[in-house]
């Protein structure tokens, strides 16, 4: 398993805290989870904790129910604000967090169901790369 990753509509990641001497799965199925588990240090290192920050959004999107591209985006801001307090200081969450948001701002006039599927296709490619 990778350190982090999406799998059926939840973000599972390692714990880094327990390594190495146990090996813990720990699965997250809001972005609040994923903010917890950012700001417990549970996941660690730069380009993880922005891969985690990008999944927090995609869980943040699909657990959204807005009906408009208004509400949907201020529940989109209230996450990015949630997952920014984690970690003042790391570029790599603030660099996807822009990414992503910026993604959603240019989407507005999208169908929300297909932006919310274009909102974690964006994630998992931040996660490949």
């Amino acid at each position: 398993m990778r350190t982090i990753e999406w799998k059926e509509g939840k973000v599972f990641l390692i714990d880094q805290r327990k390594l190495p001497l146990k090996y813990e799965i720990i699965n997250c199925s809001t972005y609040q989870e994923v903010t917890e588990a950012i700001k417990k240090m549970k996941i660690r290192g730069a380009p993880a904790i922005g891969v985690a920050a990008a999944f927090g959004i995609a869980l943040a999107a699909y657990s959204s129910k807005a009906d408009t591209y208004k509400e949907f985006s201020l529940d989109m801001e209230k996450a990015k604000n949630c997952l920014t307090l984690t970690r003042p200081t790391a570029v790599n969450l603030f660099w996807a967090l822009e990414r992503m948001m910026n993604l959603i701002n240019l989407k507005k006039d999208i169908d929300l169901c297909k932006l919310k599927d274009i909102i974690l296709q964006e994630a998992k490619n931040i996660a490949r790369e």
